[in-house]
Formats: structure tokens, C-alpha cells, sequence
């Protein structure tokens, strides 16, 4: 038998089993996946499909996953036999799939459209309604050859290596917009099903989580803090692993000391995980596996931006495909190289002039806090500062000691928002990686998450919330009883906090302690801002009116 005869005894048997169906008038887009799937699979011993579980509404997953042998090729979305392709590439759903998918057939299983990074480059009407009701089909050799083409163009598709900052941030950020939309849509689901007494997904308890720190959080904001937490938190992952990452492995690659981060990542490769979220998470490791992270951040170490430091610069290219409008207001999450520098060169020489410190931020007896750290800034110029000192006072011998018992021990970092969070640690891992030192089990940065501005009342019930609880019983034994020497860092430039909760209030409206001990109600004025002096937790905040 020739493999045009092969060819064509295939499209007959599959002509044959759509017109089987639909000649009884009882059927969905589902009805026909079978006959389609075992078309694909009889085209090639290659290549199969896997179905995806049946959805009632909103995005969810594509129909199908397309592989070729044991390599992932792309996607496929089924349509019902009479719904018209190009109204359907019009929807927000075919939309945002093109938009994060690189290759994709959207089909109504008479018609192929195959889109390949946003374009359509196949389309094929293989069969129509009126062959299916005539009982025979009309196609030309013209025609089979152009879906021949179009299925093995689709098969053939390998994700190419990523080699520049630049393209994996673009690949991160498709991936990511659509992640905060299914979470999202799961965390939507989520809320019904509480409110019915239902077992809900374990984004959930992520939800709860960040409620827990930011009482009035909206559900989109903690969507998008989700979409990002888990796209750069894979980056973590990745940078800690050497072969291949994948979903039920990620977690191992987190170090134990970032309980939070741990936390999604073990939800993530539990059964509880959604599997119409899962998808896009694989995707996210697709992308990263294709990519060589030390390679990317070497070079943009060598691009001459000396104001910023490389995992900052990466998240300036990330927001930039991924919300450019926040990109714009990036004050939320970093201060200026420049600003730093002065204030933290500015400390360190008082240290050493005024208070008697001759190693400066490098004496073991100064403890460092960041009550509002952003993405590290201030602690990545810092840690330089001391490492930079030991190098030049010819004391490197001592350096890995200074890491751990000194910078991984004195200097302290509060945060509220998740994905800053992450990258702190993400960057500062890095820094101390880059001059050598290796972690070991019970080292960490010592980062937390945690509302300066509150007292902990987080309870820890649920699996998520005990790794929050942790972060916050710690945070308050920072807050309340380390000999804090310097607190270092700088407001947000986005302007005046939304973190405005009634115990920080009704401190400010108690008055302030002045620097020798008398009370005094006044305020001073900055920019037509009240602003007060405070005696918080035993930490002196004395604010100038110069």
C-alpha cells in the first residue's frame, strides 16, 4: 500500500466518523475528540494527543497537548462543527490563547487554522457541512497537501533556545498574563465553591495568605501578585537547577529558608493544583529549560548599566512586555542605584566616625533593618559595601565567615508584597553566590514577609497560612526585641501609602517622643503631609523638620 493510499484511507476513516455523529444530530465539540484523536495518531505512530479535562466556562485550558515522540509541540483548541473560526479568533479567549501560545490549531474539526507566534500561518477547510450531509467529501490533492503541510509544520515546532534577557523577559510575560487571568478565573470558582461548603483549589489558600497581610486586597491584585510570585519563583527554581525543571520538582530547588515561596511550590505540584492553571505553569518551565540563566545574567552583567543590578534589570525588561504601566511606577518596588549609594556610603562612614564601629556595616555588632525592603536594593549595596571593605582591607580570608554569621545574621528586611519579596531573595542569593559562597541548609537571607506597619494576629490553620505565621512570629521578634543600630531604606516614590491599618494610625494620632525624651503633639510638614517622630517598638524614628 502506498502512503498516499495510507493517506487517504485515513481521511476517509476519520470523514467517515465525524459523519457517523453528526448524522444523529447529538453532539458537542467533545463528541468528536475521539475520531480526531485517533485521526492525529494514525497520521504518525509520533504523534499524540492529550485531552485536557472538560471545562464548563471561562478559560481554562486548551482542548488538547500535541507531542511528537516525548517532546511537547504545542496546543489544540476544538470548536463545534458549526461555529465559524473567524468570529472565534475574534473572542478574549482564542485572543489571550494567541497571545501566550506559540503554536496553535484551532479547529471545528472541518476547518484547521494553524498560529504560530500570533500569526495564522495554515488555514485549511479540509471538509464542510455539505460533504458531511452529501455522506462523501469533495477535497482536492491541492488541499490534503496544505494540511499535510500544516499538521507536520505543527509537529515539527520546538520551542527555540532563549539567549538574551530581553526574549526570555517577552516569553515570561506572554506566559505570566495569562496565568493571572486563569488564576483569576480559578480563584472566582474558588469563592463560590466556599460559599457552597465545596473543597476549593489550593490557590485558595494562597488567597487567604496574602488577605491575612493586606486585609483589603482585591481579588485581581492577588491574582497578578500569584501570576508573578510563581513566574519568578521558578526563576529561583531554575537558577538552583542544572538538568531539567519540572512542576513536581520545582519545589525541591527553593531553598527550605523561604518557607512562603516553598509553600506555593509544593501546592503547585499537589493533586489539589487545578489542572486548567497547571498548563501554563508547564509552559512557564518550558521556557525556562530552554534557557541558560547564568549565561543571560552574565551578560547583562557586562551590558553597562551600572545603576542597576542584573535580576532588577531583568524585572524592568519582564514589566515592560507584562504590565508597562506599573513599569512606569516602578518607585513601588526599587529605589535608585544612585540614592542608595549616598545613603548607605553615608551610614557606613558613621558607623565609623560617630559610633565607634571600625569595620563599619562589616562589625559584627551592628544590626541592620529594612522595615519596607522592596526588591534588596538597599541590602544588595550594603552587602557589597561589606564585602568590598574585607577585599580591600586584605581580610578575604575571613569573607565566607562575614556571610554567614554576619550578613546572613544582623541584617533584617520586612516586606508586604510578595513578588519584591521573592526577588530580594532571588537577587541577594545570587549577589553572595557570585563572591563564592555556597548556602547550606539553615542559611537565609533574613527577609520576611510581613506588614511593618501591623502586629501579627495571623492564626496559621491552613497549610499556607503556618508558613505566613512564621514569617510574622519571627518579623515580631525582630520588631520587638533585636538591638536594631541602623534602619536603613526609603519610602515608596509612588507617593502616600495604602498601607494605612488602625494600629499604625492610632499611633500617629498618640503624638511622638522628641530625641531626649519629651512628648510633644506637633507635627511637622513635608510636602503638606504630616509627618511625626515615633517611639515604635523600641526602634527611634527621628524625623527633621530642616
Amino acid at each position: 500500500m502506498t502512503n498516499k493510499t495510507i493517506i487517504e484511507k485515513k481521511l476517509q476513516e476519520y470523514f467517515e466518523g465525524l459523519k457517523n455523529i453528526y448524522l444523529h444530530k447529538d453532539y458537542t465539540e467533545w463528541t468528536y475528540r475521539t475520531p480526531f484523536e485517533n485521526f492525529i495518531k494514525g497520521l504518525n505512530s509520533d504523534y499524540s494527543l492529550v485531552q485536557e479535562p472538560k471545562r464548563d466556562a471561562g478559560l481554562g485550558a486548551p482542548d488538547f497537548k500535541a507531542f511528537n515522540k516525548n517532546r511537547k509541540a504545542g496546543y489544540i483548541e476544538t470548536k463545534k462543527l458549526d461555529e465559524n473560526l473567524n468570529d472565534i479568533l475574534k473572542t478574549d479567549q482564542i485572543e489571550r490563547y494567541i497571545a501566550s501560545i506559540d503554536n496553535l490549531i484551532l479547529t471545528n474539526y472541518l476547518q484547521f487554522i494553524l498560529i504560530r507566534k500570533g500569526y495564522k500561518v495554515y488555514d485549511c477547510n479540509l471538509f464542510s457541512l455539505s460533504d458531511l450531509d452529501k455522506g462523501h467529501p469533495e477535497i482536492s490533492e491541492d488541499k490534503i497537501n496544505i494540511f499535510f503541510s500544516l499538521i507536520n509544520e505543527f509537529f515539527d515546532y520546538k520551542l527555540p533556545t532563549i539567549s538574551s534577557a530581553e526574549e526570555l523577559a517577552e516569553e515570561l510575560s506572554k506566559k505570566a498574563k495569562l496565568l493571572k487571568e486563569l488564576a483569576k478565573e480559578q480563584l472566582l470558582d474558588d469563592l463560590k465553591k466556599v460559599e457552597n461548603g465545596e473543597n476549593p483549589s489550593s490557590i485558595y489558600d494562597f488567597y487567604q495568605g496574602i488577605k491575612e497581610l493586606i486585609k483589603d486586597i482585591e481579588l485581581e491584585d492577588c491574582a497578578d501578585a500569584y501570576a508573578q510570585t510563581v513566574t519568578y519563583g521558578l526563576f529561583l527554581a531554575k537558577k538552583g537547577c542544572q538538568n531539567e525543571l519540572n512542576i513536581k520538582t520545582a519545589s525541591s530547588y527553593i531553598p527550605k529558608s523561604v518557607g512562603v515561596i516553598k509553600r506555593i511550590f509544593l501546592n503547585i505540584s499537589g493533586e489539589e493544583f487545578p489542572p486548567n492553571v497547571s498548563w501554563i505553569v508547564e509552559d512557564i518551565i518550558n521556557i525556562l529549560n530552554a534557557t541558560n540563566l547564568d549565561e543571560i545574567l552574565t551578560k547583562i552583567d557586562k551590558r553597562g548599566k551600572k545603576d542597576k543590578d542584573p535580576i532588577i534589570f531583568f524585572y524592568e525588561d519582564f514589566l515592560n512586555y507584562y504590565e508597562p504601566e506599573k513599569r512606569k511606577h516602578l518607585g513601588v518596588y526599587y529605589t535608585p542605584r544612585p540614592v542608595v549609594n549616598f545613603i548607605v556610603n553615608s551610614v557606613h562612614s558613621v558607623l565609623k566616625e560617630l559610633f565607634d564601629k571600625p569595620l563599619e556595616f562589616a562589625d559584627d555588632s551592628v544590626n541592620v533593618l529594612d522595615p519596607a525592603i522592596g526588591t534588596g536594593t538597599f541590602f544588595w549595596i550594603a552587602y557589597l559595601v561589606v564585602l568590598n571593605e574585607l577585599k580591600n582591607q586584605g581580610l578575604k580570608g575571613i569573607i565566607r565567615d562575614k556571610i554567614r554569621n554576619h550578613l546572613l545574621k544582623h541584617f533584617y528586611g520586612f516586606e508586604l508584597l510578595i513578588t519584591p519579596y521573592v526577588i530580594s531573595h532571588l537577587k541577594l542569593t545570587y549577589l553572595l553566590q557570585s563572591w563564592h559562597y555556597t548556602f547550606e541548609d539553615d542559611d537565609r537571607i533574613q527577609i520576611y514577609l510581613t506588614n511593618t506597619l501591623e502586629p501579627s494576629d495571623v492564626h496559621g490553620l491552613l497549610p499556607f497560612l503556618r508558613e505566613i505565621t512564621e514569617e510574622s512570629r519571627v518579623a515580631n521578634l525582630i520588631k520587638t526585641e533585636k538591638p536594631i543600630l541602623v534602619v536603613m531604606g526609603n519610602p515608596p516614590y509612588a507617593g502616600i501609602s495604602a498601607n494605612k491599618g488602625k494600629w499604625i494610625d492610632d499611633l500617629l494620632k498618640e503624638g511622638y517622643t522628641r530625641a531626649d525624651g519629651s512628648k510633644d503633639d506637633g507635627y511637622y510638614r513635608v510636602d503638606g503631609r504630616a509627618l511625626e517622630e515615633k517611639n515604635l517598638s523600641g526602634f527611634k524614628m527621628i524625623m527633621s523638620n530642616s
